[in-house]
């Protein structure tokens, strides 16, 4: 399927049709999009030879009682270790300010965050700490509420991360995704399992098994969503700087992670999507373990599935054409079936 068609069916599945599954909904899968995006990686990795010394970083400031930390990385704000580092410094230090109330993570430029730093794929950058995972326990777990304040840009590990924040707030158009399923990979940081906590488990499937961006205005239209908490006209910052004050005193802070993902037939449904997913997706493993990674948010609490994420997120890149030929650890269905479901 055309992605350009994709995106246009997504609008109108969007803002009608919720009661049918989408998972049929999948884009072809390119052998040339495999084979450039090995090239991407491989250009980018010997590029960082040459520019190692470039410090890739966030900034702090103070706005009132309120903390604002800005990822800087251009062009789109991948989150490197120094931007990571630099991120969880920030929070660190708004959380002993007693002045400070509440924090704003927001994006510089044109990105909120694009996700993770493709110039560090394959270095022991991409995986030192605080990796993108401890980044969004330390946002999530702090004792003031962190906003995020998405624009033009949310995607991968970016969108994971805001996942993590306490509220979410966004100005309209911004585009919102989870690509990975794009490289022949499951999103390796708690989307899916949060996504289908803040947005519902059909409209969060068919984000993450197409890769396909949506607009933040057309999310925040899904009936009891809680991805976004406003969509802010005009000025961003100021409308997040406002919201940050107006949540700054409530307790407790709600966290994505306590949601509970719910359908109403979650065998049916999933089932469905399993033959439709697998009979479009053919060789390509990545989209039917991702459908099991989102299927696992609603018989699995948060925590049980969450260590199987990250060893399904590798990949092998060992054919001329850059083809991910097997995805590591068991395959998802043996794995969630070795788990007691919740109740049982």
């Amino acid at each position: 399927m055309n992605p350009s068609v994709a995106a246009f069916i997504w609008r109108t599945a969007v803002c009608h049709c919720w009661d049918i599954p989408r998972g049929a909904l999948l884009p072809r899968i390119e052998r040339s999009f495999y084979f450039l995006a090995r090239r991407r990686i491989h250009a980018a990795g010997h590029h960082t030879k040459h520019e190692g010394d470039i410090r890739m970083t966030a900034t702090y400031e103070v706005h009132g009682s309120v903390a604002v930390i800005t990822l800087s990385n251009p062009p789109v704000n991948g989150l490197g270790y120094e931007t990571r580092k630099a991120a969880a410094a920030g929070i660190e230090q708004a959380e002993n300010d007693a002045t400070i109330k509440a924090i704003v993570i927001t994006g510089a430029g044109k990105a909120f965050s694009g996700g993770a730093d493709i110039k560090e794929f394959g270095s022991p950058k991409a995986l030192a700490e605080p990796n993108l995972l401890s980044l969004i326990a330390v946002v999530e777990g702090a004792s003031k509420p962190v906003v995020a304040a998405i624009h033009s840009v949310c995607m991968g590990g970016g969108l994971e991360l805001a996942l993590g924040c306490h509220y979410r707030v966004a100005s309209p158009g911004a585009k919102i995704a989870l690509p990975e399923v794009k490289l022949g990979l499951l999103p390796g940081a708690g989307g899916t399992q949060r996504l289908p906590r803040a947005l519902g488990v059909e409209p969060a499937l068919n984000m993450i098994v197409t890769g396909e961006p949506v607009n933040s205005e057309l999310l925040a239209q899904v009936p009891g969503q809680k991805l976004f908490n406003k969509i802010i006209e005009g000025d961003l910052m100021a409308g997040a700087l406002a919201f940050a004050a107006e949540v700054a005193d409530q307790r407790p802070l709600p966290k994505v992670r306590d949601l509970k993902a719910r359908h109403a037939n979650p065998e049916a449904y999933f089932q469905f999507a399993r033959n439709m997913v697998g009979g479009m997706s053919k060789n390509f493993p990545a989209p039917l373990r991702c459908l099991e990674a989102v299927a696992a948010s609603v018989s699995m609490k948060f925590d049980d599935p969450h260590h199987l994420m990250n060893g399904w997120s590798i990949v092998y890149f060992d054919d001329p054409w850059g083809m991910p030929l097997e995805l590591l650890g068991p395959t998802p269905r043996q794995s969630i079936e070795t788990h007691e479901r919740p109740g049982t």
